[in-house]
């Protein structure tokens, strides 16, 4: 998936999980670190294998369920010791659904090899640089026109466009997060304060969400 399609897809399913669980809309600092999530495992894997050479192929390391598994239960558990729980839920979200949106098209095609790498070795690509998705990105663009948004809902590229476009109006909708905690934590180092995440404030009252995690 393009950098927006999980970003999208992940917001989505943290939107839910945030409403069912909470009945509202996702918090300030759980929307960053979904948004860090998303990008993760290409952030990791893709550097790791096109620079340095030190993973086989740009989906392994952190794409892999072998090593996401075990990270998420200790995270998860760490989370809910400080009484985090959103925030390492938001961070679980945004990885899973980047594995899960990358592993779409490989399901279909057979090549699943990466997600239980290194038990079973990552399979080749030809995407073996980032100036390979540069050209797949300058060739899905290139193709762009009225008719392929409107009538290529197959097109993994236009399904991800119009995601990211549903997905922005829903974050609007829902107040922009985390643009207020983010001004808010801001201001407080300007003014002095610590920069570290703020906790939640004992006298905000049940409607304030700025430091909501």
């Amino acid at each position: 998936m393009w950098p927006w399609g999980p970003l999208a897809f992940g917001y989505l399913v943290d939107a839910g999980y945030v409403w069912v669980r909470y009945r509202r809309g996702p918090a300030g600092w759980p929307v960053l670190a979904l948004a860090v999530a998303t990008q993760f495992p290409d952030i990791v894997d893709k550097p790791l294998a096109y620079w340095f050479a030190v993973l086989p192929e740009g989906r392994s390391l952190a794409h892999s369920l072998v090593i996401a598994v075990p990270f998420w239960s200790g995270l998860l558990l760490y989370a809910r010791r400080i009484r985090r729980g959103e925030l390492g839920v938001a961070i679980v979200i945004g990885h899973a659904t980047r594995i899960l949106g990358d592993s779409d098209g490989a399901l279909l095609d057979g090549r699943v090899a990466f997600l239980l790498w290194p038990i079973i070795p990552a399979p080749d690509s030809e995407a073996a640089s980032f100036a390979h998705h540069a050209r797949q990105l300058a060739s899905a663009l290139g193709r762009l026109d009225g008719s392929t948004l409107l009538l290529s809902w197959d097109d993994p590229f236009v399904m991800q466009l119009w995601l990211a476009v549903f997905v922005v109006g829903l974050w609007v909708a829902q107040g922009m997060p985390p643009q207020a905690t983010v001004r808010a934590w801001l201001a407080g180092c300007a003014g002095g304060g610590s920069p570290m995440v703020p906790t939640r404030s004992l006298s905000a009252g049940r409607g304030s969400r700025l430091f909501e995690y």
